[in-house]
């Protein structure tokens, strides 16, 4: 492993691990934001703890902050494979900022914002058909028409998405690391949604 491409990943790490949600929680409140909620350092938390204009810029800053680190690696003159790492490096920072005790958000903001950018690459470059993402829109549309609940839609967008990837894009290092992050929000989300029925069932 080159230098650059060390620094690369650990300035991904660095960027990653900047918390908004906790920085607001202190400066708003006085509090710190994993103490209260649902213990998330995360945008959803903060907008249900510190209210609606601190969970967008919360969502800005989170979104952002794998684009950042990905941008900063290409710059720096990392190689393409470490360009892709830099982005998972800045969720790995997220989940575990070291100055936290390791303990920060759930990445999927951060995670979001890498598969924007990674789709916007899919459809410019036609490697992912027009006709076949509105096929997919579509789908997602029947789908939430027919059951009506977020939680179903959930479950089936992203698997579906990396289905229609897989199906139409080439082989690459855009369509591996697009699998790998639709993959982890899924998991994430999964976990999530698992944990509040938990809760809500232990609740008299």
């Amino acid at each position: 492993m080159s230098f650059v491409n060390l620094i690369s990943l650990l300035i991904g790490y660095l960027i990653g691990s900047f918390s908004p949600s906790y920085f607001l929680g202190k400066l708003l409140r006085g509090i710190d934001i994993r103490e209260h909620g649902d213990g998330n350092a995360g945008g959803t938390n903060v907008y249900y703890v510190l209210g609606l204009k601190p969970a967008i810029v919360v969502a800005l800053v989170d979104m952002s902050k794998g684009l950042i680190s990905m941008y900063l690696a290409y710059k720096f003159g990392a190689s393409n494979l470490f360009i892709h790492l830099a982005g998972l490096s800045a969720i790995a920072g997220h989940v575990f900022p070291f100055y936290l005790s390791f303990r920060g958000g759930k990445g999927i903001a951060t995670g979001m914002g890498i598969l924007f950018y990674y789709f916007y690459v899919l459809m410019s470059n036609k490697w992912l058909p027009y006709y076949a993402f509105l096929f997919y829109l579509l789908f997602i549309a029947l789908v939430y028409i027919v059951t009506r609940k977020k939680e179903i839609l959930g479950i089936i967008a992203l698997p579906s998405l990396l289905i229609l990837i897989l199906i139409f894009a080439p082989f690459n290092l855009v369509t591996i690391f697009s699998g790998i992050i639709i993959i982890y929000i899924f998991i994430m989300n999964f976990v999530l949604n698992i944990l509040n029925l938990w809760k809500r069932a232990e609740q008299p």
